[in-house]
């Protein structure tokens, strides 16, 4: 199950590392580690098995466990559930990309219902693509 863990403000950065190796021994995967500032805590999303869930929220410096909010990539207006579902966030931070320079192209009837302004300004997609619609 995909979870979030927020650490207390007292975790320490040997803290965060050695829960990240208890989530891996665990059988669970980190798919990303958000480091604290001013406001926030230190923050894991991750995958673990369902029944280890129970024994990492005993662990001291762990604050909450919730599912994690809304994915926070680079995929302008709407990031999909496909996005999570097909592994596409932990690829992106396993092989450190995010597709950029890589030039995809597409035929399918789905791009009927765009606005090709509204696809710009969200940054769906950048200014030279050009949606065609053939009838």
């Amino acid at each position: 199950i995909r979870i979030r863990i927020i650490l207390s403000h007292r975790a320490s950065l040997a803290d965060t590392l050695e829960l990240v190796s208890r989530i891996r021994k665990s059988g669970g995967l980190v798919s990303r580690v958000v480091k604290p500032t001013e406001d926030f805590q230190t923050e894991i999303i991750c995958w673990v098995p369902f029944n280890k869930i129970e024994e990492i929220a005993q662990i001291e410096k762990v604050a909450l466990i919730t599912l994690p909010s809304a994915l926070t990539t680079n995929t302008g207006c709407v990031t999909s559930d496909g996005d999570a579902q097909l592994f596409a966030d932990v690829s992106r931070d396993r092989f450190y990309t995010d597709g950029t320079g890589i030039t995809v192209g597409v035929i399918s009837d789905g791009a009927r219902d765009w606005d090709h302004n509204d696809i710009l300004t969200c940054g769906d997609l950048p200014a030279d693509v050009y949606i065609l619609e053939r009838r």
